[in-house]
């Protein structure tokens, strides 16, 4: 437990680097194409690849503060024990 103490500020660090790169990559991309008619090569295999990094990175930062998503879609229906 103590070593996701201490990866927990890199793989943020991390996270937002790859995520701060799939913004910039989208961006260039989406401009080139509207201004060049021509758009980066390879743009959403690199987008993929960099999404698999985020969420590597980032799932044992959210698994530590126990902040994952929840739903409620069936408990409005159900009566409390």
């Amino acid at each position: 437990m103590r070593l996701l103490y201490r990866l927990g500020g890199p793989l943020g660090v991390i996270g937002a680097t790859v995520l701060c790169s799939i913004m910039m990559l989208t961006f260039v991309d989406v401009i080139m194409r509207y201004v060049f008619n021509a758009s980066l090569r390879g743009a959403f295999e690199i987008t993929e690849l960099l999404m698999v990094i985020l969420i590597y990175a980032g799932l044992p930062v959210v698994s530590r503060h126990n902040l994952h998503v929840t739903t409620d879609l069936v408990d409005r229906f159900l009566t409390p024990p």
